[in-house]
């Protein structure tokens, strides 16, 4: 028998441009504080097409996790990138494609098709969370997650008291990891 592939990411975050916020003021955070291991756009090196860059981030990721919304679905890019992490799927044999619907969006059939979770109430981003990281084999205490707290942008924060970062990102799992 062939044994587990490793993988070096946990997950690759797929967004549109109009969602990094939420991507990167309450999603990233929750993943760090939870030692997952993630790659995202961002993180892409300089210089190479970025057609390759995805082709990378999505063979070296265990799932692919892509942030659904009326703005991703319009990015031309972000088809590619959905049908790029599903054909990988099929030549390993596996369903890396992980849709979450940050806002209520009609999804084209080859994403209908796939189990979805729905963030499109921010009260439920504790639970979505927490079934992303079950999904992914990650373990955290979710009692921290029990009292979102709104800011002046109107986001939550994963962690009661959190605050924002000069980059615009919480810190609220800060005391609860000690990872700040």
């Amino acid at each position: 028998m062939a044994e587990p592939r490793a993988y070096r990411y946990d997950v690759f975050i797929s967004h549109a441009d109009a969602d990094r916020a939420w991507v990167e003021g309450y999603l990233l955070d929750a993943l760090e504080a939870a030692s997952v291991r993630v790659h995202s756009e961002e993180a892409f090196r300089l210089g190479v097409p970025r057609i390759l860059e995805f082709e990378r981030a999505i063979r070296q990721s265990q799932r692919t996790l892509l942030i659904l919304s009326p703005a991703h679905l319009a990015e031309g890019f972000s088809q590619f990138t959905d049908l790029l992490a599903q054909s990988y799927g099929l030549e390993t044999a596996t369903w890396p494609v992980i849709p979450l619907i940050l806002h209520p969006v009609q999804l084209p059939p080859r994403l209908a098709m796939l189990t979805a979770l729905d963030a499109s109430d921010p009260d439920t981003w504790p639970r979505v969370l927490e079934r992303l990281l079950a999904d992914l084999g990650m373990v955290h205490n979710w009692l921290t997650l029990s009292q979102p707290v709104e800011n002046s942008d109107d986001m939550h924060s994963p962690k009661t008291g959190g605050k924002r970062r000069s980059s615009g990102r919480f810190t609220g799992f800060c005391s609860v990891t000690r990872a700040c």
